[in-house]
């Protein structure tokens, strides 16, 4: 969806607060919900953005010095190497196949010295967290949920998770160097 779930956008903005930042970098932006509350937080906040549907994009440019418009797994991040201390990935992830979304985590984490990932969640099995989504079909065919995690999976990456992940709350959110 071009907006994060409500108890998920609360959980995230705690998050991405507790350490300052200046330079940040939002992947998919959807409709700019991040880029907004960075500039409410640090009105001097340089917000950069990716996303790939240009129909989402409206008013964002009020926050945004620079929005791509590209796929996020093809984008050249060593462009913005020592310009970002903040990367935010709301609802982003899950819409890549796991090799494709290891290999961005990755190349995120080795770029840039934090990160805030949130995810959906849609099912608990024997007490072990899945993070997908039912969604199948969209106008944005990039909105398709493509891959499942565990919260196993996502810590074993090297990311640190961060709350949310039951039934009631329907997402999670992780970071790296917390």
């Amino acid at each position: 969806m071009p907006i994060s779930h409500p108890r998920i956008r609360e959980i995230a903005t705690k998050v991405i607060v507790e350490k300052p930042f200046n330079n940040v970098l939002d992947i998919g932006v959807g409709y700019g919900f991040y880029g907004k509350f960075i500039k409410s937080q640090n009105p001097s906040a340089n917000v950069y953005g990716i996303e790939i549907y240009p129909k989402y994009i409206t008013d964002q440019l009020d926050y945004y010095k620079t929005i791509f418009l590209c796929n996020a797994k093809d984008f050249e991040y060593d462009l913005l190497k020592n310009k970002i201390d903040l990367v935010i990935a709301a609802d982003v992830i899950e819409h890549f196949n796991k090799e494709e979304a290891t290999i961005l985590l990755k190349k995120l984490m080795n770029l840039f010295p934090r990160g805030v990932i949130t995810m959906p969640v849609n099912v608990i099995k024997d007490g072990v967290i899945y993070f997908e989504a039912p969604l199948k079909e969209h106008e944005n065919k990039h909105e398709i949920h493509q891959s499942s995690w565990t919260i196993d999976e996502l810590t074993g990456l090297g990311l640190t998770y961060r709350g949310g992940g039951d039934l009631t709350l329907l997402i999670a959110c992780f970071e790296w160097n917390c």
